[in-house]
């Protein structure tokens, strides 16, 4: 706000300033021949004087008004920048809670799964104890379900770990 109220305030002094001198200039150089010619034998209307401030004011007023769009575009161009660094912090946010909902997710997954596994390969171990080596195919069986048990449980543990240092 204070900006603004300076910028105004030099756009209208940098006004004045042009318009003092493009009339002062306009008037000693005499661009207007024509219309001095004219304005001398009609004296009393003092056109060509009144003609010089008019153009010394356009002009004055184009050069503040080139100035200004100058300064809208560039303001365009930041706020173009920064909503565009906005969206994209917007869909890193998004991304990494999503990332991290997942984390959440899959590491509960893997307890689950985990839990379940346990009894599994706590039940083949005591059927194995129990049994011992009288049936052949039966520890057969007993050693596929521990390997793949375990072979699970790693499985798992690597998967929590890949959520915990994710969410970190």
């Amino acid at each position: 706000m204070m900006f603004a109220r300076a910028r105004r305030q030099m756009d209208i002094v940098l006004g004045a300033a042009i318009t003092l001198i493009l009339s002062a200039v306009m008037i000693n150089l005499d661009l207007f021949e024509k219309w001095h010619e004219f304005t001398r034998t009609h004296e009393h209307m003092e056109i060509d004087e009144l003609l010089s401030v008019l153009i010394a004011f356009l002009c004055a007023g184009n050069i503040i008004s080139i100035r200004r769009n100058i300064h809208l575009k560039r303001v365009f161009k930041e706020l173009t920048w920064s909503q565009d660094k906005l969206r994209q912090l917007e869909k890193e946010r998004v991304i990494q809670e999503k990332m991290a909902a997942l984390g959440k997710l899959s590491s509960g997954i893997s307890h689950e799964i985990s839990n379940a596994l346990q009894p599994i390969l706590g039940l083949s171990q005591i059927m194995r104890a129990r049994l011992g080596k009288k049936d052949k195919k039966m520890n057969e069986c007993l050693d596929m379900i521990e390997k793949n048990t375990l072979y699970m449980r790693e499985i798992i543990q690597k998967v929590m770990e890949v959520s915990r240092s994710g969410a970190d």
